[in-house]
Parts: C-alpha cells; structure tokens; sequence
C-alpha cells in the first residue's frame, strides 16, 4: 500500500516535479522520434549516456548527466542531422559548430534537444 496522492497545497519541490513530469510526458507524446524513432547511442560512461532517436528527418538527443557534478559535455550527431536545428525542451543552453554539440549540463539533471 502506498499513502494516497497529493493534488493540492503542493511544496515548492513537489511542484517544480510535477512541472517537470508533464514537460516529460507532453515532449514523449508530441515527439514522433520518442513515440517511434530508431535508437542510436552516441556517448556512453560511467556516470554520463548521451542517445538519439530519429524519425525520418526528425531527431531527439536524450543527456542524461547522473553524477553529482556538472560536466561540459561534448558530443557529435550523425552526418545526416548536421543542419538540424535543434531546441533545449528545459532551457539549458548549448553550442553547435561543425556539427559538434556542447553542453554544460548540471549535476543529476538532463537534457532533451529535438529539431528537424
């Protein structure tokens, strides 16, 4: 059994969850490349993972950062997705040069690009 669901007088904390919650299940419900794209991971270590999904001429890039501290994270998409033009769906910013991405990402925090 579990304590029964909390809907009103939300803390700060709890709320900040559930926005962050609906943001994820608007982006998975809206994002063709989420719903249906084909898996490609592109860096992986011990406390970073870095996939994209794509669809047609969709993407979605996933960064996942599980360790306590931020790191910049630099990573390259496939030739073919070179000239997307890609969003931050949680506002971190980040760079593109020659194909090449950078981001600083926080600790236990994570980041979804998409762009077509």
């Amino acid at each position: 059994n579990r304590r029964m669901m909390k809907f009103e007088n939300l803390t700060p904390q709890e709320n900040r969850l559930k926005e962050t919650v609906s943001k994820l299940i608007h982006t998975r419900t809206s994002s063709m490349p989420l719903l249906y794209g084909d898996f490609k991971t592109i860096s992986v270590s011990d406390n970073l993972f870095v996939y994209m999904r794509s669809y047609l001429n969709q993407v979605a890039v996933v960064i996942l950062n599980k360790d306590r501290s931020g790191h910049k994270i630099d990573f390259t998409l496939p030739s073919r997705f070179e000239k997307t033009k890609l969003k931050a769906v949680f506002g971190n910013s980040f760079t593109t040069a020659d194909g090449k991405i950078t981001l600083n990402l926080k600790g236990n925090s994570f980041e979804i690009l998409t762009g077509e």
